[in-house]
Parts: C-alpha cells; structure tokens; sequence
C-alpha cells in the first residue's frame, strides 16, 4: 500500500494535485474504537458498518486500505489510481481507497454500496 500510494501522489504531484493521507493503517484497538463511536452515532453496529466496519472486517487494521482527501484529490485517485492498484470500493465514501486491482491493465470492481453490503 505505502509503494503504491507514494507512487500515486507522485502522478498526483505532477497534475498539480495534492493528495492527503486522512487515515491509513489502523490498530484494531483504534478501529474497535471508531465502530463504537459509529454505533453510539447511527444507532445499530448494522447502520454503523455502512460507515465504519469492526476491526475483523476492516481493510484499514491490515494496512490494505487507506483514506484521502481533500475531495478533489479523491476523484484524481478514482480516475487514475488504478494505475496503482488502488481503487475506491464504497459508493457512500469517496475517500477510501483499497489494494483491488495488483495486476497491470486489471480494471477495479465494481463499486459495492457501503461496508455493510461486503465486497
């Protein structure tokens, strides 16, 4: 992730775009975290895991995933990350990007709703 990213916001740099890093690897401490504070929100660990998945189900506690911003640099990534290997995998956020195309010329899947719907 870290090679792939660097390689990305270097591409990025060269188009004049910035890519921020928001958030990457995790602890599962810290993602246990952040799906609590997303149940007390939402509700439900359900309606929370449309917006935060549990440690056991998040990209971000093995390091495959990361978080960008600001917005317009998310839609550079979405466009050209493939390129990469990164693709974004959820509709609801436009920021999270995940390892989803290793092979060169291999397109990203298709964009699955959140991450409660899997993937």
């Amino acid at each position: 992730m870290t090679r792939a990213i660097d390689r990305a916001r270097a591409a990025a740099a060269a188009d004049g775009i910035t890519i921020d890093i928001v958030s990457g690897y995790r602890t599962a401490a810290t993602q246990q975290q952040l799906f609590d504070q997303a149940i007390t929100k939402y509700g439900s660990a359900a309606a929370a895991s449309e917006w935060v998945l549990p440690p056991d189900k998040s990209e971000h506690v093995t390091g495959g995933a990361v978080d960008v911003g600001p917005y317009a640099s998310a839609k550079w990534l979405e466009k050209n990350g493939v390129q990469f290997g990164l693709c974004r995998r959820y509709a609801n956020e436009y920021w999270h990007f995940e390892l989803l195309a290793p092979a060169k010329g291999q397109k990203c899947p298709a964009l699955v709703a959140n991450g409660a719907s899997g993937g």
